[in-house]
Order: C-alpha cells, then sequence, then structure tokens
C-alpha cells in the first residue's frame, strides 16, 4: 500500500509539473511559429518534445481506462486458489479488437512519450554529460522501445491466439 501510495504521488507530482511547465511555455510564447520545421544543428526538437503535453494526456487517459479494467474491472476467482485470475480478464479484454487498437495506440504514444521525457529528465537532473549525451539519447530511445514495445507483445499474443 505503501509503494502504491508513492508511486501515485510521483505520478500526481509529474502530471501538475508538466500542466504547469506547458503553461509557463504557453505564456511565454503566446503565438505559434508561423512554420513549424526541424531546428537544425544540434537542437534535439523531435515529434516526441514537441508533442509532450499530448503524449503524456493520451497516457493519462490510458492509465485511467487500465486502472477502470484491470484493477477495478470484473473479478474472476481461480476455482483452486480463489485468488483474483487476472489472466482470465486479460484473455477477455484482448479478444476485444477495439481494446487491442487502442491499447497498441496508447503504446505508441507511450513510447513517443518516454523517448523525449527520459533524455529530458536526465539532462532536468544534471546527469548528462556532454560527453555521454549520444549515449544517454540512444539509451533513451531503447528504453522507450522496450517498455512500449513488450507492454504491446501481451494485446497481440491474446489477440492472435497465441497465448491462452
Amino acid at each position: 500500500m505503501l509503494f502504491r501510495s508513492g508511486l501515485l504521488a510521483i505520478f500526481l507530482m509529474h502530471v501538475v509539473k508538466a500542466i504547469g511547465n506547458y503553461g509557463r511555455n504557453r505564456a511565454a510564447r503566446p503565438a505559434g511559429y508561423g512554420v513549424k520545421k526541424c531546428a537544425g544543428g544540434p537542437s534535439r526538437k523531435s515529434l516526441g518534445s514537441t508533442t509532450m503535453i499530448w503524449t503524456g494526456l493520451a497516457t493519462l487517459l490510458f492509465v485511467a481506462i487500465h486502472l477502470k479494467t484491470f484493477k477495478y474491472g470484473p473479478y474472476y476467482a481461480d476455482a483452486a486458489t480463489g485468488q483474483r485470475d487476472l489472466f482470465r480478464l486479460l484473455v477477455e479484454v484482448f479478444h476485444n479488437p477495439f481494446y487491442v487498437a487502442a491499447y497498441l495506440l496508447s503504446m505508441l504514444l507511450l513510447g513517443l512519450h518516454l523517448r523525449h521525457g527520459i533524455s529530458s529528465a536526465m539532462q532536468s537532473l544534471g546527469l548528462m554529460p556532454d560527453s555521454l549525451t549520444g549515449r544517454i539519447l540512444r539509451a533513451g530511445m531503447l528504453l522507450a522501445i522496450l517498455v512500449a514495445g513488450l507492454f504491446a507483445v501481451i494485446p497481440v499474443t491474446i489477440y492472435f491466439g497465441l497465448v491462452g
């Protein structure tokens, strides 16, 4: 319970901080750019960096739906143990093509969010010296692909009958 409370507190602080940053950025430049294009040179501007607020809000929505479905959704008890049968719930949910498509889109957006967020967090914490920038950017990309990709494997394998 303590771990969940701490995780929730960190998550909520992240959301509040992100919305505050978005507001300050909008106030600093109230009129949008006339033409958006690659900044070139050493700039790290990317699709991930320019859509952080939107991918973050999409992730927030995903987390709410995910919790409603899997934490507070139907309760199936395992006949042998009496424990909650989450595998049965997973199989039931991921046989719905709409839910699978929404989950995969959510993982794509999460990956995009993490791709920029990991390196940005390292930079904000002062943990990204110039000599390691390239490695940290690549590690962030790899971690984003692994997290989003491995979570995306679950609905795909269940939907196509490879598991369950």
